[in-house]
């Protein structure tokens, strides 16, 4: 059964994509993202120079999380081209 959050995740990788962007994702069916700061995101995309970071999160796993979403931030913080953003999703 799938979960709000994969469903979310699977949602935006597929907007992503009619965008124009590679897209790896940390669900079923997609190739696994690159390891960033210890954390792998749940979706990271490409286009051109540009690159998101996005992670998508529960009331849970947002207080549980803290660490990973500094992580990128911070990775995201060292070039202007890389995005990070956080999306809160129902559970």
């Amino acid at each position: 059964m799938i979960n709000n959050h994969d469903s979310t995740v699977t949602a935006l990788v597929n907007k992503l994509e009619e965008d124009g962007y590679e897209v790896m994702a940390d669900v079923e069916g997609f190739p696994k993202p690159y390891t960033i700061r210890g954390y792998i995101p749940d979706i990271f995309a490409r286009k051109g120079a540009k690159v998101k970071i996005i992670e998508v999160e529960t009331n849970r796993s947002y207080r549980k999380d803290i660490h990973q979403r500094k992580a990128f931030r911070k990775f995201a913080s060292l070039n202007r081209n890389i995005a990070f953003r956080t999306i809160m999703v129902k559970e």
